[in-house]
């Protein structure tokens, strides 16, 4: 009995050691070798010193046995040696301690391979063992954003991370984090194969798809296979979600499970540029660069620059056109980029009314020429706000200090932004800089820069259906809006410094009115919208007197609105249209609603 026991806690211990050394095998490698250069240098003391009292009067022969038996000490336990050793240095306790902790660490710098092999084995069977009992998370595409994700996934969340791709130059890191990586073709193209591996026969859990590579069409085709996997394995849309870096216009109706459409029960769809702008300017939105008065009117005019006009710089063109317009305020943005007439091609003709509805320029310039600094030096005193997007972090610091140092000599000061792989940073009046990760993990998954556009959403959709369940519905325009009016509303309501404790005067009411008006017409022209011509409205009457489902001042399929006028000129088209309708619109009573909407919903 005494002997199993012992046997049975000399197991445990060995495959203990053998786990931990799996799990932390990076810092364990470090670890052998320390224990290697150890073992060295001790052992050519110890045989250095048996030889040479041995076989003193032979040194090319004790020299020669030193270095055979330093390579023999790292298969053996010593014992044989050791009573050799106490007569060449004679009995000492501390000598043998060293001698046998020598011996310990050559030993340890052999069979350390050897368990970290079968740690490594016993751990992925066992990890894949835990896949039955909590929820799964399959991150498609191993990179340096995918590993910083699974690590806070890890951390935050009872989810196993499965890693899906090439992970070169990755594995240790995985299983420190206590993950799993496949890179075969099974699972890197899913098949049923790869699921049985995973123990998801009968799984009841939740399952999170991450498609993240860096190639947004090679997600699209991982997503597609692996929801066909799903559906021919049974498992159940309301297991499943489905995280996707891709474009969100195309992508998200097209997994999403509606009806008896299979599809994931949750898709969130994300592009990085428009994830990268949104991120800039909900954190620091426009209307925080220009002051206001008690009465909610700007007191200075919108000036902003962009230096660089690739994927981001033309998305961020974008959302401060919408996010930039203000009772009070005109509104002007300069863009600077060497190559923007070989790159505005699509833009001009996709969103040709905004380019002809807002004071929007562009220079064939490099953010470090000559003509960008004249540009500064005569507007330092207007520019409200500057935004590089050059994709390059090192260039775009240059710039940013360039640009500051004018404005300093100038007098003046003006937020400057840099846009990077994955991240804003602003640099402060100092130039020290404050950092925001735009592929954290609480941005991707936890959903809370939705929560307000998902409320409203609600709000509107007026039935009892679950926010969460109107938000899945919600097509890509509808979303859009909602989250614009979020963003701008949160960030302009915070800025006035508007609460519960007291009420909205009048005029401060028009004025927000006016304001959220000119920011709805701005994203709808940001969105590629124009406004309707007489005869387009002309027509819609005609269709509307065949059809009375018709829209009269609204058509989504060819991008067009009749709202898209100033203020002073929406009661005449609230009365035309009611004179048809027989209905009782106001224009201008809708916007005033949003504003109390907004103000209900943030304060509440």
């Amino acid at each position: 009995m005494e002997s199993i026991l012992i046997i049975l806690i000399s197991a445990a211990i060995f495959f203990a050691i053998a786990l931990w050394l799996a799990i932390d095998s990076e810092h364990i490698a470090k670890w052998t070798q320390i224990a290697f250069f150890i073992a060295i240098i001790g052992g050519l003391f110890i045989y250095g010193s048996i030889n040479s009292f041995i076989y003193g009067a032979e040194p090319l022969s004790a020299v020669l046995r030193t270095v055979v038996d330093l390579g023999k000490m790292f298969g053996n336990t010593g014992g044989d040696n050791f009573e050799k050793f106490k007569n060449a240095v004679g009995i000492n306790p501390g000598l043998s301690v060293f001698y046998w902790l020598i011996h310990f660490f050559a030993y340890y710098s052999l069979v350390s391979a050897v368990i970290l092999l079968i740690g490594d084995n016993v751990l992925r069977k066992m990890r894949i063992f835990f896949l039955k009992i909590h929820d799964i998370e399959i991150i498609y595409g191993i990179n340096e954003h995918t590993i910083n994700t699974g690590r806070e996934l890890v951390k935050n969340d009872k989810a196993s991370v499965v890693f899906v791709g090439n992970g070169a130059g990755y594995e240790s890191t995985i299983r420190c984090m206590g993950g799993i990586c496949f890179s075969d073709n099974d699972a890197k193209k899913p098949t049923k194969k790869f699921l049985k591996r995973l123990s998801l026969k009968r799984y009841k859990g939740k399952i999170r798809i991450s498609a993240l590579s860096v190639n947004e069409d090679a997600n699209f085709d991982y997503a597609s296979k692996m929801m066909k996997c799903l559906q021919e394995f049974g498992i159940s849309p309301v297991q499943t979600e489905l995280v996707l870096f891709g474009r969100e216009d195309i992508e998200n109706n097209y997994f999403q499970a509606l009806g008896n459409t299979y599809g994931y029960g949750s898709v969130f769809a994300f592009n990085s540029p428009e994830l990268t702008a949104r991120i800039l300017l909900r954190k620091y939105p426009v209307c925080n660069t220009i002051p206001f008065n008690s009465k909610a009117k700007a007191e200075r005019d919108v000036s902003a620059l962009i230096i660089g006009f690739g994927h981001v710089g033309q998305e961020l063109l974008r959302r401060i056109v919408s996010g930039g317009q203000f009772e009070g305020s005109e509104f002007k943005v300069c863009v600077f980029d060497p190559n923007v007439h070989k790159k505005d091609g699509f833009y001009r003709v996709r969103y040709e009314a905004m380019l002809e509805n807002y004071d929007i320029s562009f220079m064939p310039y490099d953010g470090r020429s000559s003509q960008l600094t004249d540009y500064v030096k005569e507007n330092a005193a207007n520019l409200t706000s500057i935004y590089i997007t050059v994709g390059n972090e090192s260039a775009g610091r240059d710039m940013a200090y360039g640009i500051h140092e004018i404005l300093s000599k100038a007098g003046c000061q003006a937020p400057i932004y840099q846009c990077c792989d994955g991240s804003v940073i602003y640099y402060k009046e100092d130039m020290h800089c404050e950092i925001t990760d735009t592929f954290a993990p609480e941005i991707i998954y936890d959903r809370n820069i939705d929560q307000l556009a998902r409320e409203i959403n609600h709000f509107y959709r007026g039935d009892s259906e679950a926010a969460d369940e109107q938000w899945k519905d919600c097509a890509y325009f509808d979303r859009m809006s909602c989250r614009a009016s979020a963003d701008y509303l949160s960030g302009l309501i915070g800025r006035l410094g508007i609460s519960g404790s007291e009420e909205i005067t009048p005029e401060c009411m028009e004025n927000l009115a006016k304001s959220e008006h000119e920011r709805w017409c701005a994203f709808h022209y940001s969105m590629g919208y124009r406004c309707m011509t007489e005869d387009e409205i002309k027509a819609r009457e005609e269709q509307y007197k065949q059809d009375k489902s018709t829209r009269i001042t609204k058509d989504n399929a060819n991008k067009i609105h009749a709202c898209l006028i100033p203020w002073d000129d929406l009661d005449e088209l609230s009365r035309y249209e009611n004179s048809v309708t027989g209905k009782n619109l106001d224009y201008k009573q809708m916007d005033r609603d949003n504003i109390v909407t907004m103000v209900k919903l943030l304060l509440d």
